[in-house]
């Protein structure tokens, strides 16, 4: 099995024959290539021209079910000498849509905290930090959108939609249906927002949602205010 497959991409333009050529040399062998890169394992692996057409059988894997994942921090936590709440482990995963790379951070970055027993409340607390230390990064990603696909994350973080081309939602963005199928287009190549078949067009990292709707105006190093990330509750 081989992770973030995607990468071969970047290492050598060349690489993704020889693992083609691998595979057809190893009939008896099961070769998994995952990748967090939908659209760059989909050039690799399907239609004309793709370097491994055929190779593989495409799969996509959903959210791990939030019990499992629950218990799966809670016995981690307790592994470690440490307590995590019920409470605690569902917030985690809720705040953060399931999704096993952002859980894992912010479970991690509650954990950091040193306080026993994490509960719900240093889960949040853990979240203002994820947010403050990577806001440089963050903010250089929203600044190398255009200003259309700007308005159309800021309109998307926090509020789903299933039709961007609702006469609603292109006058609230001020935008023509053209520009936003574009800014559309162009930020789902690059996975800044899905589809979900469940609540439409969304931003696709739930750290960059949070970010654009509660720190676009944050200076470098500034916290942000806890109260605005669950409606001023503690």
């Amino acid at each position: 099995m081989i992770d973030e497959f995607q990468q071969v991409v970047d290492i050598d333009d060349g690489l993704s024959g020889v693992f083609k050529a691998i595979s057809d040399e190893l009939p008896e062998v099961s070769l998994v290539f995952a990748g967090s890169r939908r659209h760059v394992m989909q050039r690799l692996f399907v239609g004309r021209g793709a370097p491994l057409q055929n190779a593989a059988e495409m799969l996509s894997l959903g959210v791990i079910e939030e019990t499992e994942m629950v218990s799966f921090l809670r016995a981690r936590a307790s592994q470690s000498g440490r307590t995590m709440t019920l409470g605690a482990a569902l917030v985690a995963y809720r705040l953060m849509r399931g999704i096993p790379h952002f859980v894992q951070l912010l479970a991690s970055s509650a954990f950091d905290r040193e306080v026993e027993p994490i509960d719900d409340l240093v889960v949040k607390q853990g979240l203002v930090d994820v947010l403050s230390t990577q806001h440089g990064e963050l903010a250089i990603r929203y600044e190398s959108l255009n200003s259309t696909q700007r308005r159309l994350i800021r309109a998307l973080a926090g509020h789903p939609t299933r039709h961007l081309d609702a006469r609603e939602f292109l006058e609230r963005m001020g935008l023509a249906k053209s520009s936003a199928h574009r800014a559309r287009d162009g930020l789902d190549e690059v996975e800044h927002i899905i589809h979900d078949e469940r609540l439409g067009w969304r931003v696709a990292d739930p750290i960059f949602e949070l970010w654009v709707q509660h720190g676009l105006e944050l200076d470098l190093g500034e916290q942000l205010d806890p109260a605005l990330l669950w409606g001023g509750r503690p």
